[in-house]
């Protein structure tokens, strides 16, 4: 790949970590239009843009692309299970991303997600299981949050 992209990929990376969505998308949108086969740039900004619930659109175009082009990519499905979910698709986002953990079993953030599926999906128990397989992974404290959040919904 070429470095102006791979720096930018790496800039947005680091942006994404801080905290700053929205500038990690100014620097992964000209990347994605540039290199349309980019699947970690594609991935990361449909992501991006589920989490935001902005441009859910172009989210989903991002994520079927990166879908096509890695199938069995775990933070892939990860993705686009997370935006299946935030489309109102309870039951195909608890495929996606039981799927994602399958192939990603010692991943909390996919299981997070999985519980909120399983949870929109009317199934709370199955869904604090899950939240209990993430518990277990000793997950950082953002998702220790996200944990508990869930759960007092459940």
């Amino acid at each position: 790949s070429d470095l102006p992209s791979a720096l930018a990929f790496a800039q947005a990376r680091l942006a994404d970590d801080a905290g700053d969505a929205a500038g990690a998308l100014a620097l992964l949108e000209p990347i994605v239009r540039a290199a349309p086969d980019r699947v970690a740039a594609l991935n990361l900004a449909g992501y991006l843009l589920t989490e935001r619930r902005e441009r859910l659109a172009d989210a989903g175009r991002y994520l079927r692309r990166a879908r096509e082009l890695a199938p069995g990519d775990p933070e892939v499905l990860d993705s686009w299970g997370w935006w299946l979910l935030r489309t109102g698709q309870a039951r195909a986002a608890v495929r996606a991303l039981d799927r994602a953990a399958r192939f990603a079993p010692l991943e909390p953030e996919i299981l997070v997600h999985l519980a909120a599926a399983w949870a929109a999906d009317g199934a709370p128990r199955t869904a604090a299981g899950v939240l209990d397989r993430a518990e277990a992974l000793r997950p950082p404290p953002r998702l220790v949050r996200d944990i508990a959040a869930l759960r007092a919904r459940l």
